[in-house]
Parts: structure tokens; sequence; C-alpha cells
């Protein structure tokens, strides 16, 4: 279907006046072009990549491009009924506001009036097969293998929660996000929670899952952390947790949301997140396997102890103040400067390039010191040596991938968890190798992230992705309240040297072991608390999947 060309002749409004304009669909956008004696001129071209959606509709007695920036207003639905059948184009494009150097997406509706057949049945077939190929190259067919393929239906399972961060979700539900979802051709099945933990306990027992194309969260980073623990708590974890999520901003961190916007290279904004969730695609994710005490649980964002963590905590009884919550916690954190006592120690992410780094230098070396003669038998000996000594070095780096880095799933062997293959083999109870690096000793705080957000307004770092691999790791002795500030107003970032108080690492695992008789100190996982006991975490690359635009070109 990408490469096939539609043209037909309709009847659009220009001026408020209804001309005959002829219309052609190819793989990159749709053209409406006026004609104009023997010649034509665009009126309009839309690119695909805007398109949201596409409607068939009768009964318009006048057809109009609005251009909607408050709301939603359909121009066609009060409409007395006549023999006119139009079909509705509905794109929402990034448009650049005047004399300001920012973009906004503004609802754009293109209705085109099929009336050029005189039997109204064959304007109803010039419309569904306008519409049938629009939503084959939007959203792709719902079998690619079928000789004549179907667009895509899609079902989005949707979590809003009525009382998160500022208490914004239910309304933004209502007039930002099912709207748009209508126009898409999206159908939804709404679930409200009504007590913490309700979005995994329906995840979790919830029998058809597989339906859904998507599940959706209005709410914010706690509602995400409750449906991926709910997928992985699963008999059939291992495949629903690659039903694809989607994450609308109705709460105070929306830290995935950020994350998710920021790579599909769209700005961060409540309109983008809405779009991305309609014309995203399934994106592997990284989730970080945490072990505490008995129990297992699931962290896509963060895990703080210290200042990062207490801001959260403490700051829980301003939540009608939003994202502005954190940056008065912060102030107030920041003059306290508490300091905890404990142990970090943590697996480097560049381990296994310095393996494969060591191995090529001792080869270099030995090289070096052979004899060159001129003989041919002595150059066929070094050619033998250097052979075999590549074969060597292929196998200790793949003995070393082997051991290092295991993030293919294993098998379920209980219903609760997901029992997967841990960093080096090593698990909370088991001890840690000599190869990792322990740091012991006070701390002010120690912040574990695998987003590039940990709140809407908040970027932890630039180079990272959805399945980066690799968590990075924020720990401080002691931060200045210059490196501090310099910090939170994130001028302090692991692209750029690290200070003299606040050090940055890369790793693949780490444990965390703070010294339990210390009272009035928290630990979160995604901005959950969870007991002050010593964890072991681990990442595992790509296992989840999130809805995103393909990332765009750099060029």
């Amino acid at each position: 279907m990408s490469d096939s060309v539609l043209v037909d002749q309709f009847k659009y409004t220009i001026n408020k006046v209804s001309t005959d304009v002829q219309v052609t669909l190819n793989s990159t956008g749709i053209t409406i072009s006026e004609a104009t004696g023997l010649y034509s001129h665009n009126v309009e071209h839309v690119q695909l990549s805007d398109i949201i959606g596409v409607q068939i509709r009768g009964g318009v007695k006048e057809l109009v491009l609005s251009d909607v920036k408050d709301g939603v207003k359909d121009p066609v639905t009060d409409a007395d009924s006549n023999d006119e059948v139009s079909l509705v184009i509905h794109c929402y494009p990034l448009v650049k506001r005047r004399f300001r150097d920012i973009s906004r997406r503004c609802l754009k509706q293109i209705v085109l009036s099929a009336v050029h057949h005189d039997a109204i049945g064959d304007n109803i077939k010039q419309c569904v097969k306008w519409k049938q190929g629009i939503s084959l190259i939007v959203h792709g067919p719902e079998n690619p293998d079928d000789a004549n393929p179907k667009p895509k239906q899609r079902t989005f399972l949707v979590f809003v929660n009525p009382v998160g961060g500022s208490g914004v979700a239910e309304r933004i539900w209502q007039n930002s996000v099912k709207p748009f979802l209508d126009m898409a051709g999206i159908e939804s099945d709404l679930i409200r929670t009504k007590y913490s933990g309700h979005a995994r306990d329906y995840v979790k027992d919830s029998g058809d899952l597989h339906k859904y194309s998507s599940i959706l969260t209005v709410s914010g980073d706690g509602s995400v952390h409750e449906v991926i623990n709910g997928l992985m708590s699963r008999d059939d974890a291992a495949e629903a947790i690659k039903i694809p999520l989607a994450v609308i901003p109705g709460g105070s961190g929306n830290g995935l949301c950020g994350a998710v916007l920021h790579q599909s290279g769209v700005p961060l904004t409540l309109e983008d997140a809405v779009f991305v969730a309609i014309r995203g695609v399934p994106t592997p994710m990284d989730v970080v396997k945490v072990e505490q005490g008995e129990g297992v649980m699931w962290s896509f964002l963060s895990v703080c102890w210290g200042i990062l963590s207490a801001i959260d905590i403490e700051s829980e009884k301003m939540r009608w103040m939003g994202e502005t919550r954190f940056t008065m916690q912060a102030i107030k954190q920041m003059w306290r400067n508490p300091i905890m006592k404990g142990k970090l120690s943590f697996a480097h992410f560049d381990r296994l390039k310095s393996v494969k780094d060591q191995s090529q230098m001792a080869i270099k070396s030995v090289t070096e010191k052979l004899p060159i003669a001129k003989e041919p038998g002595v150059m066929t000996g070094v050619s033998n040596f250097l052979k075999k000594a590549e074969e060597c070095t292929s196998k200790i780096q793949e003995s070393a991938e082997s051991k290092l880095v295991k993030f293919a799933p294993s098998p379920i062997v209980d219903s609760m968890q997901k029992v997967m293959d841990n960093v080096d083999g090593v698990g909370l109870n088991d001890k840690i190798p000599s190869s990792w690096c322990s740091i012991e000793g006070e701390f002010a705080t120690v912040m574990a992230f695998s987003s590039t957000h940990i709140a809407l307004g908040f970027q932890t770092t630039e180079n990272m992705k959805l399945d980066s691999g690799f968590i990075q790791i924020m720990h401080s002795k002691g931060p200045s309240k210059r490196d501090f500030i310099r910090y939170l107003n994130q001028k302090c970032k692991p692209e750029d040297n690290e200070t003299s108080t606040i050090h940055f690492e890369k790793v693949r695992a780490f444990r965390l072991e703070p010294d339990v008789s210390e009272e009035g100190s928290y630990i979160t996982v995604d901005g959950e608390l969870v007991p002050y006991t010593p964890l072991h975490a681990c990442i595992h690359k790509g296992l989840a999947r999130v809805l995103c635009l393909p990332a765009p070109d750099k060029a």
C-alpha cells in the first residue's frame, strides 16, 4: 500500500467558496490541488506523519477547514442531513508560534465532500476507499499477510488516577485525550483507580489483557510503576510485558513521559504526549529488577536514597502544587543536608569493553616482540600465531559476554515473579564479586536512574535512550550547596566534568546497603517508598515496550 497512489475528485471549501479539487495520496502525504483552466495549483498539502485519524461523515451542510486551538470543535456534527458524504482528515501538526521560537500542536480538520457520483452509495464507497488507504499507511495493516489488508483496529486499556498529582487527570482525560482517541478510531476501556495498587491488581488478574493493543495511563509515574509490576506478576509475564505502554502526564513527576517525548524528539507538552500515544510505535524499554528482603519489584525510572528520596516523600503533603512541590522541598533539604551511613557496590557498564581492549593490547604487545624476517617460513609461523591469538581473543570476549551480560529472560518459575538471570549471577544474598567496585562510609544522596528524566521538567542526562542497557548512578558524600543547586538546575550532568562533590557512574548492577540503625532516611523506587533495608538491582535491556515516535534523524 505504501507505494500505491489514490487520485480522486472532491469538493473542498476555500475561503468560504466550495471548489472542485483533485486529491492525491501517496506514501508521504496528501495533496489537494485546485484546477484553474489548463493549470492547477496546490491548495493544501498534508504530511502523513501529522495525521492522527480519518472519519466518514454524512449530513454535512457546511464544509470548513477549522484550526482548533482550544478544546475540540467538530465542524460537521450538528448539520442537517442531506445527500453529501464527507471524508474528515484529522491532523495534529506542530505549528510554529508567531514571533516566538517555539512550536505547538494545533488540531486541523480537513473536510472533503464526495459529490461527484450520482448515487450516494458510490460517494460512500469513494470515502471508504480513501479512509482505508490513509489508515493503512498511517496505522498499518491488521494482518500484513492478507491479500487485501484492512487497517489495524486498536483498543486501549486506560487507567485514570483521579487523585494523582494536583487532581487534574480526569479533566485531562475528558478534554484532551478521549476526543483525540475517538478521532483516531481507537476504542478504550476506562478504569478509574480507586485505591493505591488498583492498577497493579487489575493488570495482574485480568484474563483478557492481550486483547488490548496498549495500556495507557493518565496519571503520574506511580500508575506506570503499578502497571509494570502487575504485568510482571502474571503467569504469562514473558508475553504480557511486551504490551506497549502509553503515558499521558497527569501526576506530579511524569518522568517516563518526559523520557518518551525526549526520545521522540518533540516538545515536552501534553499535546505531544497525546500525539505520541496515537502515532507511536512499540519501542523497547529497559526495566530494572530490584530485590529487597524476600520480594522482587520492577523499576523503570529510579532508585533513590538520601536527599532526593526525602524530597519525594516529604513533599507528599504538597501534592496540590504539582511539580513545584519538589522545588520547595529541595530548598528545605538543601539546608538540612542530612548524612547517612552505608555501602554502595556496583558493576561498571564498560567492564566488557575493558576486557576486549586488554585482550587486544596483550596481542599487540606479543606481536611487537616477534622477529620479522624475510623467510616465508618465519612469516607463515607469525601468521599462524596471530590467527590463533585472534581465535583466543574471540573466545575470551564470548566468555565475558556470556558471564557479564545476560538480558534474555529465563522461563517462569513461579506465578509471583518472572525469574531472570542477574548480572554476574549475583543476587541480593550473594557475595559481592571482587570485580565490582564498593564505596563505604557517609553519603548525602545516591540516585540510580535508568531514564533521561525523573520528572517531566527534570532531565538527568542527554546520552541515554529507553533501552541503553545501563543504569546511571549519581552519588555524593556531601554536595556543596553550589553543586546541589547546579544539579537541581540541571547544569550538572554526567556529560559534564564531575564536580568535586557529585560523582557519576555508569553501571549494569548495584547493591545498596544502608545502616538500618539510622532513622529519618528514606529509600524510594520510582518515587514509591520501600523498606529501609538492603536492596540489589540489575538492568534488563529492552524487556518492556512503550509507544514512542521513531528517533528523529540528526542530519
